[in-house]
Order: structure tokens, then sequence, then C-alpha cells
């Protein structure tokens, strides 16, 4: 895979919109400066609603789910967590959305 990174909301929702049909997954924050995640994630769908998103926040897994609730998320990593632990995550959701695109 290729990264591709954003330093904001703002610029995730451009970056995004400029690649969506090679983007297949999304990392996103939650807490980011001119748009957080809350905002960003809706846009994201706005532009294409199969996106698929990963979670990531210092908040527990508990809240975010409750803030998110059947809007769709993919999945989680709580902050902070390790280079194995992301890899992991991406690679379950991209294993368990193989097929929905």
């Amino acid at each position: 895979f290729t990264a591709l990174t954003a330093t904001d909301g703002l610029h995730a929702v451009d970056v995004f919109r400029k690649n969506a049909d090679k983007i297949v997954c999304v990392v996103l924050d939650m807490t980011m400066p001119h748009m957080d995640g809350v905002e960003t994630f809706h846009e994201l769908k706005k532009i294409r609603d199969d996106v698929v998103v990963i979670l990531s926040s210092g908040y527990d897994e508990h809240e975010v789910s409750r803030r998110f609730a059947g809007a769709g998320i993919a999945g989680f990593v709580e902050k902070p967590y390790t280079r194995a632990t992301l890899c992991n995550a991406i690679r379950r959701v991209l294993d368990s959305s193989t097929g929905k695109r």
C-alpha cells in the first residue's frame, strides 16, 4: 500500500476527494485541527459512502462507539498504539471488507 497523509481534517477531505477511487482505508484521528474526526468522517462519507474508516483516539473504544453508533465505522485503535497494532487493525478491516466494494 501507499500511505497518503494529511495535516488536519480539511486537508484529509481534500486528499480523499482527489484520490477517492484509489483509497481502500482511512485511519482517522478523532482530534484534529480545523475539522475534528466526526466532521471529517461525515465529509468523507459524502464523497464516497462506502469509505472504510478506522478511528484512532485517546478515548476508549466504548466512548467512540457510542458517538458513532450506526455510522459504519470499520475499526478502532486506541492511542497510543504500536505499528503492529495499527497494521493488525488495518488487516482485520480489509479482510472483513473484501468484496464489499
